[in-house]
């Protein structure tokens, strides 16, 4: 370890100018520093108003009462596009919004949205309880019996599944019977649901397994949903990750010493308005699509970050040499 010391500060050297010179560097530097503090101010007021109207703009879609209000509100949005979307917080934002119209039958271009009024669903829509249409089943619970010995098999925690995708980088083991493995072992396309999280904003994310490995099981503060209809797994993940759907999971959380908890019962009661099969598909295409292009632009903005960053130190490398 390194050490500061008495003797070693009286011997580091110091370049110093004359009094008077020393006056004008810290004044200027004084004067310099408040600068920064007044531009520092400026571009958070600036922040905090950008994001305000990009939320009003964002809303104005999501609380569109009809087709024409809603390709009003769209054309608004289009024609600033460029101005608007300039920071990771505002592409966040849009992409939370195109999960909520997806949910809410207004991505699809030919779909009515749901009528404000009546609460209806747009045409060929049915609203399901999630125990209709899938089973849900929570996880094994981790005892000292489970220490791997000689019958052991990888399984999910908590932190593998992120919201949208599960991480296998560090995988724990479980020892399992062989009945116990056919019981809890995943199989592609499982949906998987943390059950409970010290966060709020956490509580209930999910993602799909996508099988990348074998004979693999998971905790039980992991539930697992596996529909009827494989196919219908991914529009489900779609809105158990919308604002929509966290927003249920939240009020259905229960809060014991500030950790909000889901149960399999809680997950089974949630109702989720369902398109048709072929409907569903389109969505979650167009949904893909969207987000990807969320992605280039941020991409495009970290590069811009960048060439800012380069250019900034190349031009202050030139002044002071």
């Amino acid at each position: 370890m390194t050490h500061m010391t008495k003797e070693k500060m009286e011997q580091l050297p110091v370049p110093l100018p004359p009094l008077a010179e020393q006056h004008r560097i810290v004044a200027k530097v004084d004067e310099l520093m408040a600068l920064c503090d007044r531009l520092e101010a400026d571009q958070a007021d600036a922040e905090a108003a950008h994001a305000q109207l990009v939320q009003a703009l964002l809303d104005s879609l999501t609380q569109a009462t009809d087709a024409a209000d809603f390709r009003a509100s769209w054309q608004r949005l289009s024609e600033h596009f460029h101005t608007l979307f300039t920071t990771e917080a505002s592409i966040d934002a849009l992409k939370q919004t195109v999960l909520q119209l997806a949910v809410m039958g207004k991505l699809v271009p030919h779909e009515l949205a749901r009528s404000r009024a009546t609460g209806s669903l747009p045409p060929g829509w049915r609203e399901q309880l999630i125990s209709d249409f899938c089973s849900v089943q929570g996880g094994i619970q981790k005892t000292p019996l489970r220490r791997p010995v000689s019958l052991h098999f990888p399984y999910l925690r908590v932190a593998n599944v992120q919201r949208g995708y599960i991480d296998v980088t560090e995988l724990e083991r479980y020892e399992l019977s062989h009945d116990e493995l056919v019981k809890w072992r995943l199989n592609k396309g499982d949906l998987l649901i943390v059950e409970g999280n010290g966060s709020e904003n956490e509580i209930g994310r999910c993602a799909i397994w996508q099988g990348q490995v074998e004979n693999c099981v998971y905790q039980n503060h992991l539930m697992r949903v596996r529909p009827n209809v494989d196919e219908q797994v991914h529009y489900l993940a779609l809105y158990l990750n919308s604002p929509v759907g966290i927003g249920h999971m939240k009020r259905l959380a229960i809060t014991t010493s500030g950790l909000f908890n889901l149960s399999v019962g809680k997950i089974r009661s949630i109702p989720v308005p369902l398109p048709p099969l072929a409907e569903q598909h389109r969505i979650v295409a167009k949904v893909d699509e969207l987000m990807a292009l969320c992605d280039q632009l941020k991409a495009q903005l970290a590069e811009a970050r960048q060439r800012h960053a380069q250019l900034a130190t190349a031009l202050v490398e030139q002044a002071v040499a």
